[in-house]
């Protein structure tokens, strides 16, 4: 969880420094680098926004599964998360538990 949290933390970071970055070039020379900031910018939004919803689906996926006890809701949420990032280790871990102890 905490490599998540360093991710967005990261991805945030990188956007609100080009985004300053942008605002503040006001040199002619730069237009070609504040283009790359902006296209810098998008894809680091990009990142969180797939993180954040891996993230989501991970910690809803728990909740069902410990809170509630609904196993199948749990196991649609573990997959919901591994259709944007396969390879998740927590998700992954999580969804071999409910398969392997409730399925």
């Amino acid at each position: 969880m905490m490599y998540d949290i360093w991710i967005v933390i990261y991805h945030t970071s990188s956007v609100i420094y080009h985004m300053w970055h942008i605002m503040y070039t006001y040199d002619m020379r730069y237009i070609m680098y504040t283009a790359s900031s902006i296209s810098y910018v998008i894809s680091h939004i990009s990142c969180v926004i797939y993180h954040v919803y891996v993230i989501f689906h991970t910690h809803t996926g728990f909740f069902l599964e410990r809170i509630r006890g609904d196993y199948d809701g749990a196991e649609e949420m573990y997959l919901r998360a591994l259709n944007v990032d396969p390879s998740h280790i927590v998700t992954l871990c999580n969804l071999g538990l409910v398969m392997y102890t409730y399925v």
